[in-house]
């Protein structure tokens, strides 16, 4: 009997154990504050790491996360190009890149010197864009490579030699990815052109896709064959250039969709007919009339019924 009692509440700890206890993740925090400490960190992090900058990064060649997931705190500091000692590689002279098998999230950051791009998705992986701020990039703000840019919060300064090249949507020789963007909160931007921008110089690219998740401020559609980006009420906020022959499965812009309604006018009612009153002015003496009409009828039956007798 003892032993059966053990063996239950043996048991019943262990239940405990796993059902109450919470399940402690492996991954670790690396706090860098120098472009070398940095380009260390990410590719010795585990994942699921987060690498938190602890002062401003210079680069001096582009940091590429590939096979795993990981977290850049920026900590409102900024990743750059340290310009005397830029090294790129290969074609490669983005500051930073998701490439294959990798969600990279950015987050409370600003990107800028940038060769290229402040950041891109390459070849599959997954570029999350929360509190970054993109400004001052050579060919433009952020790069979907053949990969997918999911936008939380994102701000766009001026990028690129010509007009404003905020989220440039293109596809590299050789990949089998389409790009895709993935709106999911807010887009701000110093300029009004090119916010979502299209390669249309680009043979590889053929199609891509645009999803808005249901609670996101700003949402992206096709209209006219150009690409919008709207406000909360579905107003027009920046349109891109002609996308050409280049195919989406973007939603087509509705005009009246999401419209806060107007409101309706509630029924008139009639003016109701306020009983007359008379405005004769009061001298106090009618609120006695009556009694006084009373006593004079009176009066008068009895001076009748006496003189009658009289008589």
């Amino acid at each position: 009997m003892k032993n059966i009692i053990k063996i239950t509440t043996l048991l019943i700890v262990l239940f405990a154990i796993t059902v109450f206890i919470p399940n402690f993740s492996n991954a670790a925090t690396h706090e860098v504050g120098t472009g070398a400490d940095f380009a260390t960190a990410v590719s010795e992090a585990n994942n699921n790491d987060v690498i938190s900058l602890t002062d401003n990064i210079e680069l001096t060649t582009p940091v590429e996360v590939t096979g795993k997931n990981l977290t850049i705190e920026g900590n409102s500091f900024t990743i750059s190009r340290n310009e005397e000692g830029w090294a790129p590689v290969g074609n490669n002279g983005t500051l930073l890149t998701a490439g294959a098998g990798t969600i990279l999230t950015l987050k409370n950051l600003t990107l800028t010197k940038s060769q290229k791009y402040g950041a891109q998705a390459y070849n599959g992986g997954t570029l999350v864009l929360d509190n970054v701020t993109v400004v001052d990039n050579a060919y433009g703000g952020i790069l979907s490579n053949a990969g997918t840019i999911q936008i939380k919060d994102l701000t766009l300064g001026k990028n690129g030699t010509g007009a404003n090249n905020g989220v440039e949507i293109a596809k590299a020789t050789g990949l089998t990815e389409d790009p895709k963007i993935i709106m999911d909160g807010t887009i701000t931007s110093s300029e009004d052109t090119n916010v979502i921008y299209v390669a249309t110089n680009n043979p590889e690219l053929t199609e891509f896709s645009i999803e808005n998740t249901e609670n996101s401020e700003n949402k992206i559609f096709i209209n006219n064959n150009k690409i919008v980006v709207t406000d909360e009420n579905n107003n027009i906020l920046y349109e891109s250039a002609d996308i050409g022959d280049v195919e989406s499965d973007a939603v087509t812009y509705d005009p009246e969709a999401n419209k806060p309604e107007e409101p309706t006018e509630e029924p008139k009612e009639e003016p109701k007919e306020e009983p007359k009153t008379d405005n004769t002015p009061k001298t106090g003496v009618e609120d006695y009339t009556g009694i006084i009409i009373t006593i004079i009828a009176l009066s008068g039956i009895a001076l009748y019924s006496t003189l009658k007798k009289k008589i």
